[in-house]
């Protein structure tokens, strides 16, 4: 990890870093921000991250209320999954029913690897968040590259004014959405898939 705010770490301001984490394997994050890391702000940050595959630049899981503005991201690998923006939530606790609350704005994204690579991910119950304003590029040799993808259980989302470029050989979408990714609100988005 770059930097990771475990148990718990709220209220923080994370701002005008360069980050840079790489391996010779899978699973090598920029910034991590896991359960009950709330009310957090990272700004103006340039994170790079690579490895094989499963790289990410900012992960957030299980956390909510966080902001994050004006961030450069450079996400890669020789692998598949590699995500600039990635927040999962996996199931519900004590603290938490669904990951709301955070707020995706002007951050430049750039994700790069084989295939099933995102901008910006979002996965299980992650309701009521916005992302504005982002300027993103998703490429890989190989399919199933995407610039937003909303996966099962995103509801509720604002996604707008968004600047969008996805490549690969096949299957690429500029926004993608699966099952039950309901009531979500897409308006002025920019979209151009090769």
């Amino acid at each position: 990890y770059g930097i990771a705010l475990t148990n718990g770490a709220s209220n923080n301001t994370i701002r005008n870093n360069t980050l840079r984490t790489a391996g010779g394997t899978s699973g090598n994050y920029g910034i991590y921000l896991p359960s009950s890391a709330t009310n957090n702000t990272l700004a103006n940050n340039t994170v790079r991250t690579n490895g094989t595959s499963t790289n990410y630049g900012i992960f957030i899981q299980d956390a909510t209320d966080n902001r994050l503005l004006n961030n450069t991201i450079f996400t890669g690998g020789t692998g598949a999954s590699n995500y600039g923006i990635y927040l999962v939530f996996s199931g519900p606790s004590a603290q938490i029913s669904v990951l709301s609350g955070t707020n995706i704005t002007r951050n430049t994204i750039t994700t790069n690897g084989t295939a099933e690579n995102s901008g910006i991910r979002f996965q299980g119950s992650v309701a009521n968040n916005t992302v504005l304003n982002n300027t993103i590029r998703t490429g890989g040799n190989e399919s199933s590259n995407y610039g937003i993808h909303l996966s099962q259980n995103s509801t509720n989302n604002n996604v707008s004014w968004n600047r969008i470029n996805t490549n690969g050989s096949s299957d690429n979408h500029g926004i993608m959405l699966n099952s039950s990714a309901d009531w979500n609100i897409f308006s002025y988005n920019n979209v151009s898939t090769v």
